[in-house]
């Protein structure tokens, strides 16, 4: 384009995103979330009362599978969510061993899919990329749909961290730096996905793509409202979109790792925006609060994250070695593990997975492969890629080197 233009352009185009994009800050009002089930709310409290205090716990633990993994977990009700399942075949066999178990309570399979199952999409940094919200679904629905017919109920994404520093080596899992475009490319995945038979789960919250100096897992310091101006919105509008569960995140935040941090966790995200779903730590993140300082050790690690609202451990198996010597001890309060079993169970009344057998999607270890790499999927696949596609021009035929300088000065952050 040019220079004539590009002047003209830009104003042009600084208005319409001005008009497109929200005015001010993150408002604390209530986000859209589905209403409470009288049903559903009195059936859980009706398991929670048949419940042990054991069985309460193992509710809260996120496991992953492997091939030495042992039935006796789920025999024993010791964990509430299970990830990395391989095949149809073995999610069929625990799942319904699952459901012989008293209670019956039924298990969440998850997997984290960052761009496809099978088939594969461009990652999400290229899918914001694309700047269509139909592509963006697209991908989540095929990904949900593959997803789902080998018998998984939960992806342990979107990544919705905004990053502004190339430097960060995650940069490609999420949406890029625009909160807009976020908060849009949020909403796509989280419609597709669910479109698709899987939930979404949003991570990290909050603030883990701005560590300082673009290294993973560093710390973060950000002001309230660049916080609610930048990094909250995609969280906000995945949850608008019917999110049920979000991962906190592993870094510290103004000092306060995510894992133990009550102001995000619980100011913001359930008295502000009345989120009543799954917040579950990032993997092992419950005994990195021994590394981050805030725990002397792993019993103070486990109180001090149930308390500022982890309802899940994933993997560490902390809260099962510690949670219930807590709460007979007194340091945490037996309704604060009530509220945290029957934010899983409502999880899980709201996927489905209660139902009869009858009106469950059918999981065929026979048939499953089949819904894999279908023609028509690798073809919506190719198109996104072609709309996800960006050009950058080559002025005075700059590339490539045919013949390479000795030295190349490589400018900015």
């Amino acid at each position: 384009m040019p220079n004539h233009l590009r002047r003209l352009a830009a104003p042009a185009l600084l208005a319409a995103l001005l008009l497109a994009a929200p005015s001010g800050p993150a408002r604390a009002e209530t986000a859209a979330r589905p209403a409470a089930d009288p049903a559903i709310e009195a059936k859980i409290a009706d398991l929670l009362g048949r419940m042990s205090l054991e069985e309460k716990v193992g509710q809260m633990f996120l496991g992953g599978w492997s091939p030495d993994f042992d039935l006796k977990e789920v025999d024993d009700g010791a964990l509430g969510i299970l990830s990395n399942m391989d095949e149809a075949a073995t999610t069929a066999k625990i799942r319904d061993r699952a459901l012989t178990v008293r209670h019956g309570i039924p298990l969440i399979f998850s997997r984290d899919l960052i761009h496809g199952y099978r088939t594969l999409f461009p990652m999400p940094l290229g899918l914001a990329a694309t700047f269509d919200e139909e592509a963006i679904r697209i991908a989540g629905f095929q990904t949900g749909r593959e997803g789902s017919a080998q018998g998984l109920t939960l992806n342990l994404g979107p990544m919705l961290d905004l990053s502004r520093d190339a430097r960060w080596g995650r940069v490609v899992e999420g949406p890029g730096e625009d909160p807009y475009l976020a908060r849009r490319f949020a909403t796509a995945m989280v419609k597709g996905l669910s479109d698709g038979g899987m939930a979404a789960t949003l991570k990290h919250f909050v603030g883990y793509g701005a560590a300082e100096s673009g290294r993973d897992y560093n710390a973060v310091d950000l002001s309230e409202s660049r916080l609610r101006d930048l990094y909250l919105p995609p969280f906000r509008a995945g949850i608008e979109a019917g999110a049920q569960v979000v991962m906190a995140s592993f870094n510290t935040l103004n000092g306060v790792p995510g894992t133990a941090n009550p102001h995000t966790l619980i100011d913001i995200l359930r008295k502000e925006w009345g989120f009543d779903g799954i917040v579950m730590s990032d993997w092992d993140a419950v005994r990195e609060l021994v590394a981050h300082g805030v725990a002397a050790d792993e019993r103070e690690a486990v109180e001090k994250a149930v308390d500022a609202g982890v309802d899940v451990d994933m993997a560490s198996g902390l809260y099962r070695d510690h949670l219930v010597g807590l709460v007979r001890d007194g340091r945490v309060a037996m309704a604060r593990i009530d509220e945290a079993v029957s934010r899983v169970l409502r999880v899980k009344f709201r996927l489905g997975l209660f139902e009869p057998a009858e009106k469950r999607p059918r999981l065929d270890p026979a048939t499953a492969p089949r819904a894999l790499a279908l023609p028509e999927t690798r073809e919506a696949a190719r198109d996104v890629a072609r709309r996800a596609a960006v050009l950058l021009r080559n002025d005075g035929a700059v590339l490539p080197l045919t013949n390479p300088p000795q030295r190349v000065a490589v400018i900015g952050a």
